[in-house]
């Protein structure tokens, strides 16, 4: 693969793909949906046929009660009590990239919650620079919100994604705290988090936080490379926190469209330590998905993924195999356009807000869960939680605040 020929087609590729249309549109209805999608009856022959083409043929949503299953852990409270959507929120919309760049430690955020719910997270502090940004928040104590927030930032600089995919499959040992054991681990991301562990002081700020405030969760998050940050930082927090004779498990995590970053004994590792903690999401539209979460392609994904469609706000369980998430090839036209399709913030921030509100009692409806997320609801009489307002700047990041 010759990257230095690609370089030049960064900047197009990775532009920003925000929908200019973002903050009008609102989630469609069931009617809406079942006249786009007439619901197909799954026989063994199509069922057979899904499976060799990769697709999982199941309607079991995971984000609703009753007949259609649930998502397990610790997320099926967190996704529904609003948690997951404050931390897409905050590693997004109030990163380093967009609106949190000039923010200081004390300054407070505005969350619109799916449901009318507002809170007001406090900045504790900020640690990095550029390449690798993190802010730690407090939940609002107002709203009862016992959680610390580690948000990373998305990529800063389209220059990093060289560095991300030119080391191939080359690994480094990176020790974990209080363990004799090692994971192996991308260069570039070890590099990263260690320099924004220990020089810019985010394990001492983190650290505080969780001594400070000992019953709160501790969750880290992120898009993108970000994403891939936050799930490497909270595996290598929480072995610190068991080290120094703290619960480790207060440590949560929740990713979207993450890149690959260690081998398949780390996959393992990470599955093992973090469980049903982390929630490690990619976006998805009917057959296809996000193909960043397949390079580099000599690296391993994640035991366990979670896909999210883009349209309908619904999860879907998927494990890992040879052909998911695959191994994509940043210099592929067919790959590129996946990424541009499914990549980005506006597209993640939409699905976990119909997602959100899906997870809320009597919102899901009786019918297949591939249709929609949402209870038959009439015009006049529409939930809440199922609306997306103009007005509401939280909705969106803004018009060039795609993840990338």
């Amino acid at each position: 693969m010759n990257l230095a020929a690609m370089e030049p087609e960064l900047p197009r590729l990775l532009s920003s793909r925000a929908p200019s249309d973002y903050t009008a549109r609102k989630p469609a209805t069931s009617s809406e949906l079942r006249a786009r999608h007439p619901a197909p009856s799954v026989t063994s022959a199509t069922a057979q046929q899904s499976d060799a083409e990769g697709v999982s043929t199941s309607t079991t949503c995971m984000t609703c009660g009753g007949p259609h299953g649930q998502l397990t852990g610790p997320w099926r409270e967190l996704l529904s009590s609003g948690h997951a959507f404050a931390a897409l929120i905050l590693s997004t919309s109030f990163s380093e990239k967009y609106q949190g760049r000039h923010m200081q430690p004390g300054a407070g955020a505005e969350l619109r919650l799916p449901g009318g719910g507002v809170w007001r997270p406090t900045l504790l502090y900020r640690a990095g620079h550029r390449e690798a940004v993190a802010f730690t928040w407090l939940g609002d104590v107002e709203a009862k919100d016992r959680s610390i927030y580690v948000a990373f930032a998305p990529m800063r600089r389209k220059r990093q994604f060289l560095k991300i995919v030119s080391p191939g499959g080359c690994l480094v040992p990176d020790p974990l705290p209080g363990t004799r054991e090692t994971i192996m681990m991308s260069p570039y991301i070890q590099r990263k988090l260690c320099k924004v562990w220990s020089h810019y002081g985010l394990l001492q700020q983190v650290s505080k936080a969780a001594e400070e405030y000992p019953q709160h969760r501790v969750i880290f998050a992120g898009i993108s490379h970000g994403a891939t940050l936050a799930q490497a930082a909270a595996l290598q927090f929480q072995h610190h926190l068991a080290a120094a004779g703290n619960d480790g498990k207060r440590v949560h995590c929740i990713t979207w469209n993450a890149f690959k970053w260690t081998n398949e004994p780390g996959s393992s590792m990470v599955e093992m330590a973090m469980g049903s903690r982390l929630l490690p999401i990619v976006m998805s539209r009917q057959q296809r998905w996000d193909s960043v979460a397949g390079f580099p392609a000599d690296l391993a994904p994640l035991r366990s993924l979670v896909l999210l469609d883009a349209d309908t706000g619904e999860l879907q369980s998927r494990q890992t195999s040879e052909d998911f998430p695959g191994r994509s090839n940043p210099a592929s036209p067919k790959d590129w356009k996946r990424a541009m399709e499914l990549h980005f913030a506006s597209a993640a921030i939409k699905a976990m807000r119909q997602a959100t509100a899906c997870a809320q009692p009597g919102f899901c409806s009786d019918i297949p869960a591939s249709l929609t997320p949402h209870k038959e609801a009439s015009e006049e009489k529409k939930p809440e939680a199922c609306r997306v307002s103009g007005a509401n700047k939280l909705d969106h990041v803004q018009s060039n605040s795609d993840a990338a």
